[in-house]
Parts: structure tokens; sequence; C-alpha cells
């Protein structure tokens, strides 16, 4: 089991799958991803789930073929967000893996199957849960028409009964009974949610805002990236620019800053969503649940990082 206990994730995972199914849950004292693989093998561990960095230390380690003949056969991925790349990376050395998406006010807000297609699994976040209500709305808090990109809320039968912030619950919920949940994403045709991004992980430059989001899983995608994060630094001329925070996989070195520009070409990504700024990281700052944290890595840049030299 990859996220702690007092997380959702955790919760279902260690308590409520077990006790609904009669499996076994595994759990671990601390997250150590050489233990977990063979752990994983000594158990005939055949699922788990968890934010995207669980998932992605145990596929580097079935890529470099150091784990044993045992692999995880599914992992649910969740809890921040997932790039494509790494479910095709899972499908890859035989995980299924597949997004869904959900928080601790609603846990179960969309599910996804090991079934689907491997393109369904990597680039969507999973249909609606039973009973679950899901709309793209605009500012107005209005619904959007079908594949319109919006905030997400939602009306589901596991939802939260409220707040005990007062300030909090009025700021998130309606009288309708709707929840506001600051995710920006769209759902097609066929009830498929896809996210794209966190209302508040905005880069604004110049005035032209866009998400984080579609910055991170094109660098993600290069080949000797294991990680990425990206958040908006000050820039005195447009506000705000963009800067990338890189942690590149073992035994790859530093792709540099016109191999990683060349690849983020060629996925197709708007020239303004380039990175102005990239920092090569031994790791991302993280939550225990697996959450990269924007904030530290903004505090980090504030006392040390924005005038430290890029990689060579």
């Amino acid at each position: 089991m990859g996220a702690p206990i007092t997380h959702i994730a955790g919760l279902i995972t260690a308590i409520l799958l077990p006790v609904t199914t009669g499996g076994k849950a595994v759990m671990l004292p601390k997250w150590d991803p050489d233990h977990a693989v063979a752990v994983a093998d000594a158990e005939r561990a055949t699922f788990c789930c968890g934010a995207a960095v669980f998932l992605q230390d145990m596929v580097d380690r079935y890529e470099r073929c150091d784990a044993p003949v045992h692999r995880l056969a599914l992992f649910m991925c969740g809890g921040s967000a997932v790039p494509p790349s790494l479910i095709e990376r899972a499908d890859a050395v035989g995980v299924k893996a597949f997004r869904c998406w959900g928080m601790s006010e609603a846990p179960t807000t969309t599910l996804a199957s090991p079934d689907d297609p491997l393109e369904f699994r990597a680039y969507r976040d999973g249909r609606a849960s039973e009973g679950v209500e899901i709309q793209a709305v605009d500012e107005d808090h209005t619904p959007l028409p079908v594949g319109e990109v919006g905030e997400l809320r939602v009306r589901a039968p596991e939802q939260m009964i409220g707040y005990v912030d007062q300030n909090l619950q009025a700021a998130q919920t309606d009288s309708d009974g709707w929840f506001y949940t600051g995710d920006i994403g769209f759902i097609d045709e066929d009830g498929w949610v896809t996210m794209t991004g966190r209302a508040k992980d905005i880069v604004n430059r110049g005035g032209e805002k866009f998400s984080s989001q579609d910055i991170e899983n094109a660098l993600a995608s290069h080949p000797a990236v294991s990680t990425a994060a990206v958040v908006g630094v000050p820039d005195q001329r447009l506000g705000e620019t963009v800067a990338a925070f890189i942690v590149v996989k073992d035994g790859e070195g530093w792709p540099g800053r016109t191999a990683l520009h060349a690849h983020l070409d060629s996925q197709r990504l708007a020239k303004a969503k380039f990175p102005a700024y990239f920092r090569q990281l031994d790791e991302i700052p993280r939550t225990m649940s697996g959450k990269v944290q924007k904030h530290e890595l903004l505090r980090l840049w504030n006392e040390t990082l924005a005038i430290a030299p890029e990689p060579p």
C-alpha cells in the first residue's frame, strides 16, 4: 500500500476494501520503493492505489529489471496529476494502471477499469461512479456544454456532510448540494472525465493564464525525465513566467534546455508555455500522500534557486 492510512486512498485500501472483499492488505511502516517491490513479490500482491509517485517508483524498478518475477497486476492512480506517459510505461512492464478522481470530501467520484483501452486509462480520469453527478461549470456556476473546460462540481452519495469552517462551507458548496472541487476539466459525450488542472495551479504569464499540468505531462514524456513539476515564478516584465523543476531518471544525464524545448515542440506545446527556467533536483518535495508541494518549490526558488545556475 503506497498511500498513508490517514489519506482517503490508504483508508480505502487498508480497511474498506479488505473488509468488503475478504482480501488481505499489506501495510508498510513507511514508503520505501525497493522494500515495496520485494513485499509485493513475497506476498503476491495484485493491487495498489495511490498517487503517481508510488506507481512511478515501482515502474522505475520494473523497467530496470531489478524486480522479482511477480509484479503488481493493477494500480489505481489518483490524488495528484497523473502523466499519461506513466500509465503507458506501466502498461509496458505488465502493470495495468488506470486513473480515477476523488477527494476526501467525495472519495470515489469517478472510477475506471483495467479492462478499459490503454488510451482511456492514460488520458482520461474515469467516469462517474454510481449515483454521482458531475458537471463542468463556468465562473457563474452555469453548466457548460459537453467537451468544454470548466470547474468540476459534484453531488455524490459519499459526499461529506460539510465543513466545520462555515466560510469554507459557503465558498465550496451551494444550497443545491453541489461541491465545487477547484479541479478544472471537461466531460465528453460518453461521460469520461478528463482533468486539465487546478483552479489555483495557474501560471499568469503577461495576462495569458494556463495550467501547469499540460507542461508537466509534456516534460514527463521525455525519455530522460523521471519527474517534472512546474510553477509560476516572479518576472519583472511579464508578472510571472514558467519554471520547471526536473528529476532525471537513474543513469540518465541532464538533457539540456535545447533538447527539452525541442521535445516540448514535438509535443505541440504552445511556445508561451515553454519554461523560461529549468532547475534539476534530486527529488521533488511532496506530502506523505505523494502530492507535489508547489508552495515549497516556490519558497526554494525565492530563497536559493532563482540565482542558482541552470544545469549545463
